[in-house]
């Protein structure tokens, strides 16, 4: 299992929250692609192979490239949703629910830190502070094993220790 440091820890989370809507537009892209795709694999017919010397009709064709396909695109939402649920996941274990929604504001919403400070009248650098530490705590070893599971990260690394 790869150690991570404690900025490295935080680098990932950010990075992945700044992506977290794009995740939630392919997710959704994805779903209208495997309703399309349903549908046409409904107006396929198999072709007929009794019929000689005719060309298969525009109706007759092969369900198998679909099926690859719409195995692919569940692959991929499988996928965008695990890092969805891994931000949610970490989010939902930070124990104080007003730096869950400090967390959720300020790397998925995007908001600034200044803006939020002068709101609720906090000390911008006791946001911060506070901020980091309920994250890091969130962010222990077996969330990251988990963020390593999604993307693969272990496969490599054995791979690597398999071929050196």
């Amino acid at each position: 299992m790869k150690q991570y440091t404690k900025q490295e820890k935080l680098k990932i989370f950010r990075n992945e929250c700044s992506l977290y809507r794009m995740h939630i537009l392919s997710i959704e892209k994805i779903d209208t692609d495997l309703e399309v795709l349903q549908s046409d694999m409904e107006n396929v017919h198999s072709p007929q192979l009794d019929k000689v010397g005719s060309s298969p009709s525009r109706k007759e064709r092969s369900l198998v490239p679909m099926i690859e396909k719409k195995d692919a695109l569940k692959d991929n939402r499988d996928f965008y949703e695990a890092k969805v649920n891994w931000i949610l996941s970490v989010v939902d274990s930070i124990p104080s629910p007003a730096y869950q929604i400090l967390i959720w504001r300020t790397y998925i919403l995007r908001e600034s830190m200044q803006s939020l400070s002068e709101k609720y009248q906090v000390s911008k650098d006791h946001m911060y502070k506070l901020r980091q530490y309920h994250l890091l705590k969130a962010l222990t070893d077996e969330k990251m094993a988990e963020y390593d599971a999604i993307i693969g990260e272990d496969d490599d690394e054995e791979k690597e220790e398999n071929n050196g």
